[in-house]
C-alpha cells in the first residue's frame, strides 16, 4: 500500500497545534505568492479552535526567506509560539538561532532545512522527490480538526498557483463534487483550469494583487482573504477590497499580454536547450509569467530574469520533457558570486545576484 506522505507529514505539527494554550499568542509568517498565502490564512484558522487569542500573519520581507530583519520585527510583537509556512530559507546563523526552539513550527515542502529544536514538517524528509505545496498540507492539517468544505476552495487556489493538482487529487474530487461551479463538472487538467475555471481566475486575481504591488499588495491579499465567508465576493468584486484586488488584476493581465508579445520577439537560446529573456517591467511578474510560457517550451529550460534596484532576480522553470535539475542548476549558476543565492524545486527554481554579475551567472548556467 502507497504511503500517504501527507498525513504521515503532519503528524508532528498536529501535536504541536494540541499544545497550544488559550491565552498563547501565535504568529505565523509567511510569504507572498498564493501558495504562502494560503497555507498561513488556513492554519490561522485552525489555531482559532484552541487559543481565544487567535493568530496574527506576519508577512517576511522576502517571498522565500527569514531575514535578521524579520526576526528583529517579530521580537517586537512578544509572540509566544512561531509557525513559518512556505519558507525555502533561512538567512543566516542569527536568524537561525533565532527561531531554531520548540516553540517554532516550519511548515514546508523545498529542499530541507536542518534544525535542532524547531518541529520541522517537509514531505521531503519522507520522499525527497515529492512535489506537495504547502497549502496541501495545511488542507490535510486542518482536516484533523474540523470540517475541510469550510477551507476546500484555499487550498485549491494555493494547490492550482503552485503547480500541485496531481499530488492533491483527493482535495480537487472533493471541489468537484463539493462545488462543480467553481471548478467545473470536467475533469480539467492543470493548465484548462487556470485558463477556465473560476478557481482558475481566484488563482489570478489574489496573486495579481503581488504582480502589482509586490509585499503591499500580497498582505492587502492576505488581509481580504482573511475575511472572506466565501470566494463569490472575490469575483463579483462586492467589497471595496475585492474590487480593488480585480482592479489590480486587469493591470496585470494587460501587462502579462504585452509580455508574453515582447518574449516571443527577444528571447535568446543560449546553450543547449536554455532559453534566456530579461523581462521589461516593474511589476513582480516573473514566476506566473514563466509558469504560462514554460507550456510552449516543452524540451526547453526557460531562465527569465527581471531587474530590482541593482539586484537580478531569477525564475527557473522547465518544460514538460526536459528532466534538469533546476534546484542544482540554480545553485550552480550563483557560485562565486558574491552576494549571489539561488536553489529551490527540481523543476521550478529561482535565484537573486548584483546585476554586474549577469554576465557570469548566464556563463555557469
Amino acid at each position: 500500500m502507497e504511503k500517504d506522505i501527507a498525513k504521515l507529514t503532519i503528524e508532528n505539527a498536529i501535536t504541536f497545534l494540541k499544545s497550544i494554550k488559550a491565552d498563547e499568542k501565535v504568529l505565523i509568517a509567511h510569504g507572498h505568492d498564493n501558495d504562502t498565502i494560503c497555507s498561513a490564512i488556513i492554519v490561522q484558522r485552525i489555531i482559532g479552535h484552541f487559543t481565544e487569542a487567535g493568530a496574527e500573519l506576519f508577512p517576511l520581507k522576502d517571498n522565500f526567506a527569514v531575514s535578521d530583519s524579520d526576526v528583529a520585527e517579530m521580537k517586537k510583537l512578544d509572540y509566544d509560539r512561531l509557525i513559518v509556512v512556505d519558507i525555502a530559507h533561512v538567512a543566516t546563523d542569527k536568524a537561525m538561532k533565532a527561531i531554531d526552539h520548540k516553540d517554532t513550527l516550519f511548515i514546508d515542502h523545498h529542499q530541507p532545512i536542518k534544525f535542532k529544536s524547531a518541529v520541522y514538517c517537509n514531505p521531503r524528509l519522507l520522499d525527497k522527490h515529492v512535489y506537495m505545496p504547502v497549502s496541501y498540507l495545511a488542507y490535510r492539517l486542518y482536516g484533523s480538526f474540523g470540517e475541510t468544505s469550510r477551507v476546500a476552495w484555499i487550498a485549491a487556489v494555493g494547490v492550482l498557483s503552485d503547480h500541485g493538482m496531481a499530488v492533491a487529487k483527493d482535495l480537487f474530487e472533493f471541489m468537484y463534487k463539493l462545488d462543480p461551479k467553481l471548478v467545473g463538472e470536467k475533469r480539467a487538467d492543470e493548465e484548462e483550469l487556470f485558463t477556465h475555471s473560476t478557481l482558475g481566475k481566484l488563482a489570478k486575481v489574489l496573486d495579481n494583487a503581488r504582480v502589482v504591488k509586490g509585499r503591499e499588495g500580497a498582505v492587502f491579499a492576505a488581509n481580504t482573504l482573511q475575511i472572506l465567508k466565501s470566494y463569490k465576493s472575490l469575483i463579483n468584486g462586492g467589497t471595496d477590497d475585492t474590487a480593488r484586488l480585480k482592479e489590480w488584476s486587469g493591470m496585470a493581465e494587460k501587462e502579462f499580454k504585452r509580455l508574453v508579445t515582447d518574449f516571443n520577439k527577444k528571447r535568446k537560446l543560449l546553450k543547449g536547450n536554455i532559453i534566456f529573456y530579461e523581462i521589461p517591467s516593474v511589476m513582480n511578474i516573473k514566476s506566473s509569467l514563466g509558469g504560462y510560457l514554460v507550456q510552449f517550451c516543452p524540451g526547453n529550460v526557460l531562465v527569465l530574469a527581471q531587474q530590482k534596484d541593482r539586484t537580478m532576480d531569477v525564475s527557473f522553470r522547465r518544460g514538460k520533457n526536459d528532466k534538469t535539475d533546476l534546484n542544482k542548476m540554480a545553485q550552480r549558476a550563483v557560485k562565486g558570486i558574491p552576494g549571489g543565492a539561488g536553489g529551490g524545486h527540481e523543476a521550478a527554481s529561482g535565484a537573486r545576484l548584483p546585476i554586474k554579475y549577469l554576465p557570469k551567472f548566464l556563463k555557469q548556467l
